[in-house]
C-alpha cells in the first residue's frame, strides 16, 4: 500500500506490477507477450492497464524466472509477502 501497489481482488495491472517490481512497463510487456507471464485481457482503453495478472501466476513468474526481478529495485516487503503467502 504505501507504493501504491493496488490488486484487484486477486488481480494486478501492469502499472502496479511495475510499481512492485521497480520495472518499466517496457519489461513486463515483454514477459507477457512471450507467454512467461500469463494475463487476461482487462476492457480497457488505457494503453499500459489492458492486462490483468493474477497474483499466482506473478508468483509462478518470478519462481520460474529468479534472474529476471532485480531485487534491489522491486518492494522488498511486497515480495516477501507475494512468496510466503504463496503456498
Amino acid at each position: 500500500k504505501r507504493l501504491g501497489v493496488r490488486k484487484h481482488g486477486e488481480h494486478y495491472t501492469v502499472r502496479s506490477l511495475c510499481l512492485a517490481l521497480g520495472e518499466d512497463h517496457h519489461k513486463v510487456d515483454g514477459w507477457i507477450a512471450s507467454g512467461h507471464l500469463p494475463a487476461g485481457r482487462r476492457h480497457t482503453d488505457r494503453e499500459h492497464d489492458m492486462y490483468l495478472i493474477l497474483e499466482k501466476d506473478v508468483r509462478r513468474f518470478i519462481i520460474a524466472h529468479p534472474t529476471e526481478i532485480n531485487v534491489r529495485r522491486c518492494d522488498g516487503l511486497w515480495l516477501i509477502d507475494l512468496l510466503a503467502n504463496g503456498g
